[in-house]
């Protein structure tokens, strides 16, 4: 049927899951599941970050880039590891170039010059939104702006 991105739902149940991996994988670190709470820990956190990410860009499609902007320093500050963490920093110099800092939006460039040089944001072709047809039904259920990036890494 259609496969749905679990991190545009509720997300308690799976912060009780990383809650529960992380007592498995702290209280018994030598155990045969410490590994694998681990990795399901890693797949958790950028569950959180895509759907911190998720909700900064839907800040950013309504023009509201202060709100983006602090949607994607949580994101950076709380899963600084997490697999959306160059999304954010392109988000960040995105916001910033609009509101008219150019100090801070050069800085966010800088830093994805460096550590991810092959951004689509620094081409200008990033956020990758839905087409237009779909934008224009609320009921849709549009997919992740960042397109086929996000589906690559679900994966």
């Amino acid at each position: 049927v259609w496969r749905l991105d679990a991190s545009r739902r509720d997300l308690a149940t799976p912060m009780q899951g990383y809650s529960d991996f992380n007592i498995v994988a702290e209280r018994y670190p030598n155990s045969r599941y410490a590994a694998d709470a681990r990795l399901r820990m890693i797949k958790l956190r950028n569950m959180f970050a895509l759907h911190e990410m998720d909700t900064a860009l839907y800040y950013m499609r309504r023009d509201a880039w202060v709100s983006a902007a602090n949607r994607a320093k949580y994101l950076l500050e709380t899963y600084p590891q997490s697999e959306y963490q160059y999304d954010a920093v392109a988000l960040l110099g995105a916001a910033y170039t609009e509101m008219g800092n150019e100090t801070l939006a050069s800085d966010a460039r800088r830093v994805l010059e460096l550590n991810d040089p092959t951004h689509p944001w620094l081409t200008g072709d990033w956020p990758k939104y839905p087409w237009a047809i779909r934008k224009l039904n609320p009921f849709a259920g549009e997919k992740s702006p960042t397109g086929k990036r996000n589906a690559e890494r679900l994966n």
